[in-house]
């Protein structure tokens, strides 16, 4: 169990060193200094809370549950900036990669699990995706999370035997 938790632990050390420290430090480089969706953010934050209209509008492209994420965080911290923006990106991918070291423990060694979620958190493409103001991460953390509700459903016996 003591290596369980110090493996979870230095995962998410991991995790915020790459994806949350100076998340909101660097600028935006799209649409004038601002990011996209902000301003249907500060809409839906200041103006309208119709989460049918808000979706209806110009930024249809993301999905109703990273449009609410950042509108909860934004909530929360009392402002709109890069860093409300990009936080939940940032923990949809330390929770992807949670989920990473979880069900590669259950396949397979504690070993193996963590060297899949190190190698998981620092990609260059996880990262990226992990901090910028774009849906990727929470559609990724979505198909992560059903394939974990799979194998977790199945079972590991099922695997070995190729029972699928």
């Amino acid at each position: 169990m003591y290596s369980e938790s110090r493996n979870i632990l230095f995962l998410l050390a991991v995790c915020f060193a790459l994806f949350l420290w100076k998340l909101g430090a660097s600028a935006f480089l799209r649409e004038r200094r601002t990011p996209r969706g902000t301003g249907c953010l500060g809409d839906a934050l200041y103006r309208e809370l119709d989460p049918p209209n808000y979706q209806r509008r110009i930024y249809s492209f993301q999905t109703a549950a990273f449009s609410l994420a950042r509108v909860l965080v934004a909530i929360v911290v009392g402002r709109v900036d890069e860093f409300t923006v990009r936080f939940p990106s940032a923990i949809l991918g330390t929770l992807d990669v949670l989920m990473t070291y979880y069900v590669a423990r259950r396949l397979w060694t504690r070993k193996a699990a963590l060297v899949a979620a190190v190698v998981l958190a620092t990609s260059f493409g996880w990262w990226q995706a992990a901090t910028i103001t774009q849906v990727d991460m929470t559609l990724t953390f979505s198909v992560s999370a059903a394939l974990m509700l799979f194998i977790s459903f199945i079972g590991r016996s099922a695997l070995a035997r190729r029972d699928l």
